[in-house]
């Protein structure tokens, strides 16, 4: 059976795995301002998961956000699946390293 995760950085739990038989549902606000809660709570109504990427496991308090763009979310989750669930190194390779300076990073989260 197909199971689906809503991402939202909102989201209490972290994504730990990604599986080839999971639809993960990764979307974006074009809005200057975050809508704090909205994807977590759309997932609620829904009675679907949400997860969110282990960001704040990998990268330091200096990490300046917290959001990624969709594109960089589908890169994270497109690496972590290929390189066997390494975390560290999916989210090293998918932030843009002009976000990462001065930012200690965890490459063995998994």
């Amino acid at each position: 059976a197909t199971r689906v995760v809503v991402l939202s950085p909102d989201a209490d739990e972290v994504l730990e795995t990604v599986q080839a038989d999971t639809v993960y549902v990764v979307g974006g606000l074009c809005d200057y301002s975050r809508c704090v809660k909205h994807t977590l709570e759309s997932a609620r109504a829904s009675g679907v998961q949400a997860r969110r990427l282990p960001l704040r496991e990998t990268f330091d308090h200096r990490l300046s956000v917290e959001i990624l763009t969709v594109e960089q979310a589908v890169a994270a989750l497109h690496s972590a699946f290929s390189n066997g669930g390494n975390w560290g190194e999916a989210l090293a390779e998918s932030v843009p390293a002009r976000k990462l300076k001065g930012v200690a990073v965890n490459k063995t989260v998994t």
